[in-house]
């Protein structure tokens, strides 16, 4: 239905469109990239069982993560059927209100999924690098600080923008007698305040580990297969950049809310998704250097019995993991630090042992 509101040029525009919809893309992205949360998170927790290390806060922390993620979606699909990726034109207005609260909802579940992430990740860092360098110390506990006290400010401030707080979704209802409240802030203030304060943290939290693995003195190799595994958080960063220049979209494109809000309700979902994911992707890291080490074994094996037995295979997991002692071996004489693979290698080498392919042992190790 038209809305007497806009301009008989943008009702116009919007009616030769009216059968475009993101809503579905929107349900489907969102869907799709929760069942795979769900894949990775679980993969996380074989990895950990597989190698036989201790299941820590880093790994619980991505339960409740998951569970704000599917909450999300929850949300999302619920937006949807109101009206989200639809042209203005093609909107019941009667129900604009109820759009407005759920994305007040959203935004709270927003910031939770988030924390929980980062908390996540830098746990993580603990467990990987430890606490010996007091600069790393320091820059984990405040990035601590610092999304504990984003989240709290978002759960805290998201409420407080009207009186009462029902006011929010409340002053967008299509009734015969005007309701009374008061709203402090512009209703796109908090969605991307929050946008660029996460944003932030993330690209903070993505260069910590890089830092610290520059000073590792491995083989240019080695270091750069360690980089990219931690490299892939800047996916993260990017979706939530992304869904940054949407939610300006939205408020410099009054006339067409819903249907550009649904652009920024899909980066919505894909920027917490793809977060969680890249938060388990290096605890996988010793899942994948197992399988990527039995084809290699595997390959070397088939070979060896085509005429090749007489050279000894190359490891491909010694290849691309650092050796303990490399791993220990820091110019600032930070020597407590151990290496987060060497969980990994721990396992390989007790699988190796009852395996009949010749493996390179790690060189210079002194614990073979």
């Amino acid at each position: 239905m038209a809305t007497p509101q806009l301009p008989q040029a943008v009702v116009d525009h919007q009616m030769a469109r009216i059968h475009e919809n993101k809503g579905p893309a929107v349900i489907g992205v969102s869907a799709a990239l929760t069942a795979l949360s769900f894949v990775i998170v679980g993969l996380r927790f074989v990895a950990r069982l597989k190698i036989k290390a201790p299941i820590l806060a880093d790994d619980w922390l991505c339960l409740p993560a998951l569970l704000m993620i599917v909450l999300m979606c929850v949300q999302l699909g619920y937006s949807v059927t109101y009206g989200i990726g639809k042209h203005l034109v093609a909107t019941d207005p009667t129900r604009t209100w109820e759009i407005m609260r759920i994305g007040f909802f959203l935004s709270i579940t927003y910031s939770l999924v988030h924390l929980f992430i980062k908390m996540s990740i830098l746990c993580f860092y603990i467990r990987v690098f430890g606490l010996t360098l007091r600069w790393f110390k320091i820059a984990v506990f405040t990035m601590i600080t610092y999304s504990a006290l984003w989240t709290v400010s978002m759960i805290i401030f998201v409420p407080l923008q009207c009186r009462p707080v029902a006011h929010f979704w409340n002053r967008y209802r299509i009734t015969d007698h005007p309701l009374d409240g008061v709203c402090f802030t512009d209703p796109s203030a908090p969605p991307i305040a929050t946008s660029v304060l996460n944003t932030l943290g993330d690209i903070i939290i993505l260069l910590l580990p890089l830092f610290v693995l520059n000073q590792l003195q491995l083989q240019l190799k080695k270091k750069l297969a360690l980089f990219s595994v931690f490299l892939v958080g800047a996916f993260a960063c990017v979706a939530g950049i992304i869904r940054l220049s949407s939610i300006i979209m939205v408020v410099n494109i009054n006339a067409d809310v819903p249907w550009v809000t649904g652009d920024t309700y899909m980066w919505t979902s894909i920027e917490a998704c793809v977060g969680l994911i890249c938060a388990c992707f290096p605890a996988l890291w010793p899942l994948i250097r197992t399988f990527v080490g039995e084809r290699s074994a595997s390959s070397r094996y088939a070979r060896s019995n085509s005429g090749n037995s007489g050279k000894r295979a190359s490891n491909t997991i010694g290849v691309l993991s650092p050796t303990y002692q490399e791993g220990r071996r820091f110019p600032n004489r930070t020597s407590d630090i151990a290496p987060w693979y060497r969980e990994a290698e721990s396992y390989e080498k007790e699988k190796s042992s009852s395996d009949d392919v010749s493996i390179r042992p790690y060189e210079n190790d002194s614990r073979v």
